[in-house]
């Protein structure tokens, strides 16, 4: 098979460290996916977006089945990936580029700095993948967003309050969580409780930026 000749950037620093330290198997698959994902909205055969990838031949990253669920459950709980079952397989949908920067074509931060789209699990690459959106609409007889009714300026307000809520909820957790034996978390007490209202909340926001884009 001869490959594309692009690349994908590692970014060093606490995230990624911590995803290391805090489950390896799941930074391999993160990985796999940034290596396999689908970089520009041209055809593919597969269907796939951008950003996205099929994966699901575990035994590829030296893992058991059970092992390579896990992993998959660790990334999407985090916010780092999403995944699908399809007839063919399962696709996997990077959503989060703090670790990974797998160069999607149009991403013109990505030689800057870490795309801080961290939606988990729900921002995307936002100049591609709004792209591709506004195509799919423009095909579909939908109208896009537009900035005469306020709906894409509240959609960029959201991903930035989404970004920043999200950062907000994954330093809390690590000031408040610690881990335990066997691979279990203890949480300072009563932070649990505030953690889950910050996900909550970030939920909300997901779920409107959503809703905006099918507009």
């Amino acid at each position: 098979m001869k490959y594309e000749k692009t690349w994908v950037k590692l970014y060093r620093g606490k995230i990624a460290n911590e995803l290391v330290a805090a489950n390896h198997r799941a930074f391999v698959l993160l990985y796999q996916i940034a290596d396999r994902v689908q970089r520009t909205a041209a055809f593919n055969r597969c269907n796939l977006d951008v950003g996205e990838a099929f994966i699901g031949d575990f035994k590829s990253l030296n893992m058991t089945r059970g092992q390579y669920r896990y992993a998959k459950k660790y990334l999407e709980k985090n916010g780092f990936a999403t995944f699908r079952t399809t007839n063919k397989g399962t696709i996997a949908k990077q959503i989060n580029f703090d670790v990974f920067d797998p160069n999607l074509e149009g991403d013109d931060q990505q030689n800057d700095h870490p795309a801080t789209f961290k939606q988990p699990a729900g921002n995307h690459p936002t100049t591609t993948t709004n792209n591709v959106k506004k195509e799919n609409n423009a095909k579909n007889g939908k109208k896009a967003p537009n900035s005469s009714n306020g709906g894409m300026g509240r959609i960029i307000s959201l991903e930035k309050a989404i970004n920043r809520k999200t950062k907000e909820a994954e330093e809390y957790k690590n000031r408040h969580r610690g881990e335990a034996a066997a691979g279990d978390f203890h949480w300072d007490p009563g932070t649990r409780k505030i953690y889950r209202q910050k996900l909550s909340k970030i939920k909300e926001l997901k779920e409107e930026h959503e809703s905006l884009l099918r507009l």
